[in-house]
């Protein structure tokens, strides 16, 4: 029987890349109602960015910790720098996203 042999750097990618998928796919579910749940999430990101919701610094910095990825077939892993910016930048996005209220803010 094989075993399954996962790099703890690309465990780590896949698990910040699934938490910033749920957090936008959590804001918008209620800034945009209309999006279907198949909308990729660089798609959502980009809408979001359009609407205001996600500055535009952010939203880059979002896309392209989304965009990183091993090359399996390749053998290709992860470059040293793409773990760094991963683990340095990943938490403080998801942190980011989770604060962001889903209901609009009203002011009296």
């Amino acid at each position: 029987m094989n075993t399954l042999s996962v790099d703890r750097d690309v465990v780590e990618l896949f698990k910040t890349q699934f938490l910033i998928e749920k957090e936008l796919r959590r804001i918008s579910t209620y800034r945009l109602p209309k999006v279907q749940r198949s909308v990729p999430p660089l798609k959502l990101v980009d809408r979001l960015r359009t609407i205001g919701i996600l500055a535009p610094r952010f939203a880059a910095l979002t896309k392209k910790l989304l965009s990183l990825a091993p090359r399996p077939a390749a053998k290709t892993p992860l470059t040293a720098d793409a773990v760094r910016y991963i683990n340095n930048v990943g938490p403080d996005a998801i942190t980011v996203l989770r604060s962001m209220p889903t209901r609009r803010v009203t002011t009296l």
